[in-house]
């Protein structure tokens, strides 16, 4: 410790030097330094040792539990300060409403959750929103998230190791907490009606969390449109395996709208039955469009069922030309190696993909040289594009399957690698327009030597 003498002592030793022994091989008087070792894992327990594993705390700057705190609250802070944005205006809008209810709850209002516990769920429920999706939090039920949080700490004392994760835990218990008042279960196939606020209005606030919750991902229904179309009519959604396959929104007693998964306006040939089926016994008005829209359906249901004996000696022989010319895809040239140049490639049919017709797209793909115009791999089974060159116009890779770009040189148009698997961009040095990466595994960097129009992450 550091010694402070007071001043008329000093001033006597001044006086009186004499009186005074010296010490000259006493080394002076110097503050003492308290150092603290750095922690280490085996210091936390529960919950803070699953924050340290989970989010790489820095414990060996840290001298105690109030750091780690310290440290679990300036990232709840920047969870909570963070612009989420969103793809329309109304994500943005929802999101925002969503997330404060949320961040109220969780840092505010409940008080039995620990700073590790707040992030592991703020982390959670924020981590899919991203500017360039119109994704939405999950719906806040106090009850089940109490549930989730007291079954994850039983779970982390018991194996402190336990890779979770709480969006999962939390939005399966969330359906299971929706479906409880239903006749399915969780991971059953059946119908289940959502009543309007007409139909129950006491139950209104719950049956809007209920739509969000069952709905598809890629339905408005998912977010801001669960509450004005439950105030128009009931809302049905069709669960295959505990899965939304079909939505059906009324108008006051009619329906105005059946939904696939694509959320496209059409109804999928594959659940065109279960639809009629569900309308025919529940005696359920249609209006003009939907009658429109089931007649459209049905002629593509016996197009899709007349494949197998229009082309079933072809796909048996493998006969690409043929299989290429039924679904209006032309051959443009073909060299001495029996190598194709072909006007377009996207999948036969909007909800049917070759391999649903029993295709097997690898085969089929493998003679395909040059591709005049634009090529959409979404949805397809292919991995590679083997011996592919051109593509003349524009390339979708977006929620395809394909990890490498094999011997491509060129694609004339925009590519979209969007949420793609594309790792290898291989021989391509040609990109005739812009470049869409959101939610990819490539980066501005894996572009440097290729020629392109701008690049866009989000």
């Amino acid at each position: 410790m550091h010694i402070n003498l007071f001043t008329p002592k000093i001033q006597y030793r001044n006086n009186y030097p004499g009186n005074f022994v010296k010490y000259p091989n006493l080394a002076p008087l110097q503050y003492d330094t308290v150092t603290f070792g750095a922690m280490k894992k085996k210091e936390f327990v529960g919950v803070d040792l699953a924050v340290v594993e989970k989010f790489k705390a820095p414990i060996e700057k840290f001298n105690n539990n109030g750091d780690l705190e310290n440290w679990v609250e300036n990232k709840i802070e920047n969870i909570k300060s963070k612009d989420y944005g969103g793809r329309q205006e109304e994500t943005t809008i929802q999101r925002n409403a969503m997330l404060k209810e949320w961040f109220d709850y969780v840092t505010e209002e409940n008080d039995a959750y620990s700073k590790s516990l707040q992030l592991i769920v703020l982390s959670a429920i924020t981590k899919d929103l991203e500017p360039d999706n119109d994704t939405i939090p999950p719906v806040l039920n106090k009850g089940v998230l109490a549930d989730c949080a007291e079954e994850l700490k039983t779970k982390l004392t018991e194996n402190p190791k336990l890779n979770f994760d709480f969006n999962k835990m939390y939005r399966n218990k969330l359906q299971a907490y929706y479906l409880a008042d239903t006749n399915t279960g969780e991971s059953e196939t059946e119908w289940v009606i959502i009543p309007s606020y007409y139909h129950d209005p006491e139950n209104f606030e719950h049956n809007v969390g209920k739509l969000k919750t069952l709905s598809h991902k890629n339905w408005c229904t998912k977010s801001f449109n669960a509450e004005p179309y439950l105030h128009e009519g009931d809302f049905h959604i069709y669960l295959e395996n505990g899965q939304p396959k079909l939505g059906v929104r009324f108008v006051d007693d009619e329906i105005a709208e059946i939904q696939g998964e694509k959320n496209n306006g059409k109804i999928s040939p594959k659940y065109l039955d279960t639809a009629e089926e569900h309308i025919s016994s529940n005696n359920l008005k249609l209006s003009l469009n939907v009658q429109s829209k089931i007649i459209k359906a049905r002629i593509l249901k016996e197009k899709i069922e007349n494949v197998p004996y229009e082309l079933g000696d072809a796909i048996k022989n493998n006969d690409v030309e043929k299989i290429l010319k039924y679904f209006g895809i032309n051959i443009e040239s073909k060299d001495e190696k029996g190598y194709l140049t072909i006007s377009y490639y996207m999948q036969p049919y909007e909800d049917y993909t070759y391999a649903d017709l029993g295709i097997d797209e690898t085969k089929l793909f493998k003679k395909v040289k040059y591709i005049s115009g634009c090529a959409d791999f979404s949805n397809s089974q292919i991995t590679s594009l083997d011996k592919l060159e051109t593509i003349g116009g524009s390339a979708n890779f977006s929620n395809s399957k394909i990890t490498d770009l094999g011997k491509l040189t060129t694609i004339g148009g925009f590519a979209y690698f969007n949420y793609s698997q594309v790792t290898n961009l291989c021989n391509l040095t040609t990109i005739g327009s812009d470049v869409f990466i959101a939610g990819s595994l490539l980066k501005p960097e894996d572009f440097v030597h290729i020629k392109t129009g701008k690049i866009f992450k989000y």
